[in-house]
């Protein structure tokens, strides 16, 4: 192995690995699934209201943010997909330039983007009690 495998790396890879075997179960056992990528969510609304998710993130900053609730949209639409029987298994990426196949796909786009994420943050800390 070489000696630049980092952190990142083993996540990355441990990652694909899993995609690679629930794309072959769902072929194996005729199941449908989608996979989600997102790497970092803000986790305050538009209102200022900290949600109950905390952030997800990955360790690096090459890919983009997504806010908490466009992330909850984006997986009712492939849920609802899934039970209409019109995804078999799929990957699609949330991030700012990986979520065009799921926006000409299933109509699903981001209502946030990260300037209006960073103000929702601020707006939260400014009236947090902390």
């Amino acid at each position: 192995l070489s000696s630049a495998v980092t952190e990142e790396n083993k996540l990355l890879e441990q990652k694909c690995m899993i995609e690679q075997m629930l794309e072959v179960y769902t072929k194996a056992y005729d199941m449908n699934g989608i996979v989600l990528r997102y790497c970092k969510s803000t986790n305050v609304q538009a209102s200022g209201s900290e949600s109950p998710e905390d952030a997800v993130s990955e360790g690096t900053g090459n890919r983009g943010f997504n806010n908490v609730t466009d992330v909850a949209s984006a997986h009712v639409l492939v849920l609802e997909a899934l039970e209409r029987g019109e995804l078999a298994y799929k990957m699609y990426d949330l991030s700012a330039v990986g979520s065009e196949n799921l926006q000409q796909e299933l109509d699903w786009q981001a209502e946030r983007n990260v300037h209006e994420m960073i103000e929702d943050a601020w707006n939260w800390h400014e009236n947090s009690k902390c």
